[in-house]
């Protein structure tokens, strides 16, 4: 018997069983029995959320969730499931007899929402109560909508997307909305700009495999306005920390990825007075890489100098 729940709200779905071998993989990973169960239960709730949307077409990443990075499970108590293309929904698990499940303060203005996802003492039944877009720190069933709800706002996000990427600041590339799946015009997955395989290094190590909590696009930089200019591809990737610390790594490199850099290219990091903080130059190697950390609502530039050639691109995190 579902606790405060009618019948045309809750969606009951089986716990399959590579759900449960997931689940008990990343609980065999923690140092408490404590942290082993709440990331047993986040890991079948996120699972369950993720199954559901699957069979409704949804596409979904489970493998670019906070949920699925070690690190993140180990140090937050992470319920994420990552829609491409939209944000994070969060997948929380209550038991039967709560009336109102807890909610981190960290991921309270992270989400496009919060499915609440009914297991039992014994995980062996389970329900999608339902959704709400808001949460403070505790969501009561009785503030869920049906499940119909999420799938009328995650068509909602994909109307207003390109609304919201054409408000973005002028000539300033906004980090702050890559973290919520939203990207600026010309940037690009390096599977998409290299034609890679997903989360794959190109050739010679220009480029790596990525740890799945990393955010990153490039785009193509060209120094000179002639037929003969120079182009390079610029890189950007994220690494969302704790608090509000966010890791950058910029990439320059040859457009292809793999050919040497011209010799004397130089790559610097300037800070919101355009002041070099940052700076390395190439001597025929395959590529520049520096990083960094920032917190939210710094600014600073990516400046690219080659002779007497130079563009600069500003960002905002």
């Amino acid at each position: 018997m579902f606790y405060g729940t009618s019948t045309d709200l809750s969606v009951p779905l089986p716990i399959t069983q590579t759900a449960r071998e997931t689940a008990e993989e990343f609980a065999r990973q923690q140092p408490t029995a404590a942290k082993a169960e709440q990331v047993y239960r986040n890991t079948l709730a996120v699972c369950l959320v993720n199954n559901y949307l699957r069979m409704l077409g949804i596409e979904t990443d489970p493998a670019a969730s906070d949920s699925w990075n070690p690190v993140m499970r180990l140090s937050d108590d992470v319920a994420d499931l990552y829609l491409p293309g939209q944000g994070k929904i969060e997948c929380r698990a209550i038991a039967p007899h709560q009336s109102a499940c807890p909610i981190p303060e960290d991921i309270q203005d992270d989400r496009i929402g919060y499915v609440l996802v009914q297991i039992d003492d014994e995980c062996q039944d389970a329900a999608l109560l339902g959704f709400a877009e808001q949460a403070g720190t505790a969501l009561p069933r009785k503030q869920l909508q049906s499940m119909e709800a999420l799938l009328d706002c995650l068509n909602s996000a994909e109307e207003t997307q390109s609304v919201v990427v054409s408000n973005l600041t002028d000539g300033i590339t906004c980090l702050s909305q890559w973290l919520r799946s939203v990207f600026e015009a010309g940037w690009q997955t390096p599977e998409v700009f290299f034609g890679l395989q997903p989360a794959y290094s190109r050739d010679r190590g220009t480029w790596r495999k990525l740890p799945v909590s990393e955010i990153e696009r490039i785009k193509p930089v060209t120094l000179g306005d002639r037929p003969n200019s120079q182009q390079f591809a610029l890189l950007v990737g994220l690494n969302p920390k704790s608090g509000s610390v966010v890791d950058v790594r910029v990439v320059v490199a040859a457009p292809d990825g793999c050919s040497s850099l011209p010799p004397g290219l130089e790559v610097k990091v300037l800070d919101e007075n355009q002041k070099a903080v940052m700076q390395a130059e190439s001597r025929s190697t395959p590529k520049i890489e520096l990083s960094f950390g920032v917190d939210l609502g710094d600014r600073f530039s990516i400046q690219v100098n080659l002779n007497h050639l130079r563009i600069t691109e500003a960002f905002a995190i």
